[in-house]
Protein backbone atom coordinates (compact mmCIF):
# COMPACT_ATOMS: atom_id res chain seq x y z
CA UNK A 1 0.00 0.00 0.00
CA UNK A 2 1.65 3.30 -1.35
CA UNK A 3 -0.56 5.62 -0.43
CA UNK A 4 -0.32 8.14 2.65
CA UNK A 5 -0.65 7.07 5.74
CA UNK A 6 -3.00 9.87 6.35
CA UNK A 7 -5.82 8.66 2.90
CA UNK A 8 -5.38 4.75 4.53
CA UNK A 9 -6.60 6.32 7.62
CA UNK A 10 -9.09 8.08 5.82
CA UNK A 11 -10.94 5.20 4.26
CA UNK A 12 -10.49 2.94 6.89
CA UNK A 13 -12.97 5.34 8.54
CA UNK A 14 -14.65 5.52 5.43
CA UNK A 15 -15.34 1.51 5.10
CA UNK A 16 -16.59 1.12 8.52
CA UNK A 17 -18.98 4.07 8.18
CA UNK A 18 -17.79 6.40 9.97
CA UNK A 19 -18.17 9.62 8.31
CA UNK A 20 -17.74 12.09 10.45
CA UNK A 21 -13.93 11.26 11.58
CA UNK A 22 -13.35 10.15 8.12
CA UNK A 23 -14.42 13.81 7.02
CA UNK A 24 -12.04 15.58 9.81
CA UNK A 25 -9.16 13.40 8.25
CA UNK A 26 -9.68 14.87 5.01
CA UNK A 27 -10.34 18.28 6.04
CA UNK A 28 -6.63 18.63 7.81
CA UNK A 29 -5.47 17.31 4.59
CA UNK A 30 -6.97 18.78 2.07
CA UNK A 31 -4.83 20.63 -0.72
CA UNK A 32 -4.79 24.15 -0.83
CA UNK A 33 -4.87 24.23 -4.68
CA UNK A 34 -6.31 21.53 -7.06
CA UNK A 35 -6.20 21.44 -10.82
CA UNK A 36 -8.24 20.51 -13.99
CA UNK A 37 -6.16 19.65 -17.27
CA UNK A 38 -8.26 20.22 -20.34
CA UNK A 39 -8.60 19.87 -24.23
CA UNK A 40 -8.87 22.97 -26.33
CA UNK A 41 -12.00 22.19 -27.66
CA UNK A 42 -15.43 24.45 -28.03
CA UNK A 43 -17.52 22.75 -25.35
CA UNK A 44 -14.36 22.72 -22.80
CA UNK A 45 -14.12 26.37 -23.09
CA UNK A 46 -18.08 27.15 -22.65
CA UNK A 47 -17.47 24.78 -19.86
CA UNK A 48 -14.82 27.10 -18.38
CA UNK A 49 -16.50 30.23 -19.48
CA UNK A 50 -20.28 29.41 -17.49
CA UNK A 51 -18.03 28.21 -14.46
CA UNK A 52 -19.17 24.78 -14.47
CA UNK A 53 -17.31 21.31 -14.12
CA UNK A 54 -18.22 18.41 -16.59
CA UNK A 55 -18.45 15.01 -14.86
CA UNK A 56 -18.97 11.45 -16.31
CA UNK A 57 -19.45 8.08 -15.36
CA UNK A 58 -16.64 5.95 -14.68
CA UNK A 59 -17.31 3.10 -17.33
CA UNK A 60 -16.26 5.38 -20.02
CA UNK A 61 -12.79 6.27 -18.34
CA UNK A 62 -9.72 5.38 -19.94
CA UNK A 63 -8.63 2.55 -17.48
CA UNK A 64 -10.77 -0.55 -17.99
CA UNK A 65 -10.14 -1.63 -14.28
CA UNK A 66 -11.54 1.85 -12.92
CA UNK A 67 -14.58 1.49 -10.48
CA UNK A 68 -13.24 -2.21 -9.83
CA UNK A 69 -10.77 -1.78 -7.09
CA UNK A 70 -12.85 -3.76 -4.76
CA UNK A 71 -14.19 -7.15 -3.65
CA UNK A 72 -15.93 -9.13 -1.37
CA UNK A 73 -16.24 -12.72 0.29
CA UNK A 74 -19.64 -13.87 -1.32
CA UNK A 75 -19.69 -16.93 0.73
CA UNK A 76 -19.03 -15.13 4.09
CA UNK A 77 -21.97 -12.88 2.74
CA UNK A 78 -24.53 -15.44 2.30
CA UNK A 79 -23.38 -16.83 5.79
CA UNK A 80 -23.67 -13.62 7.40
CA UNK A 81 -27.38 -12.87 6.04
CA UNK A 82 -28.57 -16.40 6.04
CA UNK A 83 -27.82 -15.82 10.35
CA UNK A 84 -30.31 -13.10 10.00
CA UNK A 85 -32.89 -13.52 7.64
CA UNK A 86 -33.01 -17.26 6.71
CA UNK A 87 -35.77 -17.43 4.51
CA UNK A 88 -34.83 -14.90 2.05
CA UNK A 89 -30.75 -14.46 2.44
CA UNK A 90 -30.68 -15.24 -1.09
CA UNK A 91 -33.11 -12.97 -2.44
CA UNK A 92 -31.45 -10.02 -0.34
CA UNK A 93 -27.97 -10.65 -1.33
CA UNK A 94 -28.71 -10.76 -5.06
CA UNK A 95 -30.38 -7.25 -4.24
CA UNK A 96 -28.33 -5.74 -2.53
CA UNK A 97 -25.24 -6.68 -4.76
CA UNK A 98 -27.30 -5.46 -8.11
CA UNK A 99 -28.01 -2.51 -6.31
CA UNK A 100 -23.95 -1.69 -5.48
CA UNK A 101 -22.87 -2.26 -9.06
CA UNK A 102 -25.58 0.18 -10.03
CA UNK A 103 -24.29 2.26 -7.27
CA UNK A 104 -20.65 1.98 -7.93
CA UNK A 105 -20.92 2.50 -11.58
CA UNK A 106 -23.17 5.34 -12.51
CA UNK A 107 -21.79 7.63 -10.13
CA UNK A 108 -20.92 10.97 -11.64
CA UNK A 109 -17.19 11.94 -11.75
CA UNK A 110 -15.15 15.02 -11.70
CA UNK A 111 -11.66 14.76 -11.43
CA UNK A 112 -8.94 17.13 -10.31
CA UNK A 113 -5.17 16.77 -9.02
CA UNK A 114 -3.02 18.10 -6.68
CA UNK A 115 0.07 19.04 -8.73
CA UNK A 116 0.08 21.84 -11.78
CA UNK A 117 3.66 20.37 -12.07
CA UNK A 118 2.71 16.76 -13.38
CA UNK A 119 4.19 16.31 -16.72
CA UNK A 120 2.51 13.48 -17.70
CA UNK A 121 -1.03 15.09 -17.19
CA UNK A 122 0.20 17.84 -19.18
CA UNK A 123 1.08 15.39 -21.86
CA UNK A 124 -1.90 13.22 -21.86
CA UNK A 125 -4.99 15.38 -20.23
CA UNK A 126 -4.27 18.52 -21.93
CA UNK A 127 -2.82 17.67 -25.33
CA UNK A 128 0.43 17.76 -25.38
CA UNK A 129 0.83 21.39 -23.58
CA UNK A 130 -1.80 22.76 -26.06
CA UNK A 131 -4.16 22.64 -23.74
CA UNK A 132 -4.36 24.27 -20.66
CA UNK A 133 -4.81 23.75 -16.74
CA UNK A 134 -7.08 25.43 -14.76
CA UNK A 135 -6.45 26.11 -10.90
CA UNK A 136 -9.22 26.09 -7.81
CA UNK A 137 -9.21 26.48 -4.49
CA UNK A 138 -11.44 24.50 -2.78
CA UNK A 139 -9.87 24.73 0.73
CA UNK A 140 -12.13 27.54 2.26
CA UNK A 141 -15.55 25.97 1.45
CA UNK A 142 -17.67 25.21 5.03
CA UNK A 143 -17.47 21.49 5.80
CA UNK A 144 -21.32 20.71 5.18
CA UNK A 145 -20.66 22.12 1.62
CA UNK A 146 -22.24 19.74 -0.78
CA UNK A 147 -19.90 19.91 -3.30
CA UNK A 148 -16.56 19.95 -0.24
CA UNK A 149 -18.30 16.70 0.70
CA UNK A 150 -18.22 15.33 -2.40
CA UNK A 151 -14.71 15.82 -3.04
CA UNK A 152 -12.27 12.47 -1.73
CA UNK A 153 -8.79 11.49 -2.87
CA UNK A 154 -8.21 8.24 -4.74
CA UNK A 155 -6.48 5.86 -2.67
CA UNK A 156 -3.59 4.10 -4.62
CA UNK A 157 -3.58 0.23 -3.73
CA UNK A 158 -1.56 -2.76 -5.31
CA UNK A 159 -4.34 -5.15 -4.87
CA UNK A 160 -8.04 -4.65 -4.71
CA UNK A 161 -9.76 -3.42 -1.64
CA UNK A 162 -12.02 -6.10 0.72
CA UNK A 163 -15.73 -4.58 1.14
CA UNK A 164 -17.26 -7.81 2.78
CA UNK A 165 -17.15 -6.20 6.44
CA UNK A 166 -18.24 -3.10 5.23
CA UNK A 167 -21.37 -4.39 3.30
CA UNK A 168 -22.39 -6.60 6.30
CA UNK A 169 -22.10 -3.22 8.21
CA UNK A 170 -24.51 -1.56 5.82
CA UNK A 171 -26.76 -3.60 4.85
CA UNK A 172 -27.13 -5.35 8.39
CA UNK A 173 -30.77 -7.00 8.34
CA UNK A 174 -31.33 -6.58 11.92
CA UNK A 175 -30.34 -2.51 12.09
CA UNK A 176 -32.58 -1.66 9.36
CA UNK A 177 -35.67 -3.74 10.20
CA UNK A 178 -35.08 -1.85 13.74
CA UNK A 179 -35.18 1.51 11.47
CA UNK A 180 -31.75 2.01 12.22
CA UNK A 181 -30.93 2.99 9.02
CA UNK A 182 -26.98 2.89 8.35
CA UNK A 183 -25.58 5.44 6.25
CA UNK A 184 -25.19 3.35 3.36
CA UNK A 185 -25.60 7.02 1.22
CA UNK A 186 -21.54 7.29 1.33
CA UNK A 187 -21.45 3.57 -0.10
CA UNK A 188 -21.36 4.68 -3.87
CA UNK A 189 -18.56 6.53 -3.56
CA UNK A 190 -16.24 3.56 -2.13
CA UNK A 191 -15.95 1.63 -5.67
CA UNK A 192 -14.75 4.87 -7.69
CA UNK A 193 -11.88 5.59 -5.12
CA UNK A 194 -9.92 2.59 -5.23
CA UNK A 195 -7.12 2.52 -8.07
CA UNK A 196 -4.18 0.55 -8.76
CA UNK A 197 -1.00 2.30 -7.49
CA UNK A 198 0.43 2.36 -11.08
CA UNK A 199 -1.82 5.56 -11.71
CA UNK A 200 -0.33 7.20 -8.31
CA UNK A 201 1.67 9.55 -10.34
CA UNK A 202 -1.75 11.40 -11.10
CA UNK A 203 -2.14 11.86 -7.61
CA UNK A 204 -6.09 12.32 -8.13
CA UNK A 205 -8.94 14.20 -6.03
CA UNK A 206 -13.00 13.05 -7.34
CA UNK A 207 -15.62 14.81 -7.14
CA UNK A 208 -18.76 11.99 -6.52
CA UNK A 209 -21.78 12.58 -7.27
CA UNK A 210 -24.86 10.05 -7.84
CA UNK A 211 -28.40 11.10 -8.79
CA UNK A 212 -30.76 9.26 -11.04
CA UNK A 213 -29.92 10.37 -14.29
CA UNK A 214 -28.27 7.16 -15.75
CA UNK A 215 -29.20 7.22 -19.47
CA UNK A 216 -26.67 10.11 -19.86
CA UNK A 217 -22.73 9.72 -20.92
CA UNK A 218 -21.72 13.00 -19.35
CA UNK A 219 -23.47 16.45 -17.79
CA UNK A 220 -22.09 19.96 -16.42
CA UNK A 221 -23.18 20.76 -13.10
CA UNK A 222 -22.25 24.01 -11.15
CA UNK A 223 -19.34 25.05 -9.50
CA UNK A 224 -19.19 26.34 -6.18
CA UNK A 225 -16.32 29.02 -6.08
CA UNK A 226 -14.61 30.20 -9.66
CA UNK A 227 -11.14 29.57 -10.84
CA UNK A 228 -8.09 31.44 -8.96
CA UNK A 229 -5.95 30.88 -12.09
CA UNK A 230 -5.50 29.90 -15.80
CA UNK A 231 -2.47 28.07 -16.83
CA UNK A 232 -2.17 27.51 -20.83
CA UNK A 233 0.23 25.26 -21.90
CA UNK A 234 3.61 26.21 -23.92
CA UNK A 235 2.74 25.24 -27.26
CA UNK A 236 -0.78 26.67 -27.02
CA UNK A 237 -1.44 28.67 -30.28
CA UNK A 238 -1.74 32.23 -30.07
CA UNK A 239 -5.88 32.27 -30.96
CA UNK A 240 -6.52 30.11 -27.86
CA UNK A 241 -4.18 32.00 -25.30
CA UNK A 242 -6.48 35.00 -26.53
CA UNK A 243 -9.66 32.54 -26.07
CA UNK A 244 -8.07 31.60 -22.54
CA UNK A 245 -7.48 35.66 -21.39
CA UNK A 246 -11.15 36.66 -22.49
CA UNK A 247 -12.36 33.54 -20.22
CA UNK A 248 -9.91 34.51 -17.49
CA UNK A 249 -11.13 38.14 -17.92
CA UNK A 250 -14.72 37.40 -17.38
CA UNK A 251 -14.05 35.23 -14.28
CA UNK A 252 -11.97 37.50 -12.97
CA UNK A 253 -9.11 34.97 -12.56
CA UNK A 254 -5.03 35.44 -13.88
CA UNK A 255 -4.50 33.56 -16.98
CA UNK A 256 -0.57 33.14 -18.04
CA UNK A 257 1.19 30.83 -20.04
CA UNK A 258 3.58 28.17 -18.54
CA UNK A 259 6.91 27.92 -20.02
CA UNK A 260 9.65 25.32 -18.95
CA UNK A 261 12.58 26.98 -17.20
CA UNK A 262 16.38 26.88 -17.93
CA UNK A 263 19.50 26.46 -16.04
CA UNK A 264 18.46 29.60 -13.94
CA UNK A 265 15.58 28.80 -12.13
CA UNK A 266 15.18 25.34 -9.79
CA UNK A 267 11.61 25.02 -10.76
CA UNK A 268 10.37 23.06 -13.88
CA UNK A 269 7.21 25.39 -14.59
CA UNK A 270 7.01 28.97 -14.23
Amino acid sequence: MTSEKWKMEYVDYLFHGQIGKANEIKRCNFPSKLYRFEKVEINRLETLRNNKLYVSHSVGFDDPYDAKGYFWNEQELREFFSDKIKNRADKYYKEIIECIKNWFELCWIGCFTEDINNFPMWYYYADRYKGFCVEYDFSNLNADNQFQQALKPVIYLNRKFNLTKTLETAFNPDKISKGEMPAYYWLHTIGNLIKDESWEFEKEWRYIGFDDEFNKTGKNIDLPVKPSHIYCGKDMDNSNIDKLHDIAKELECECTVISITDHTNQKFIV
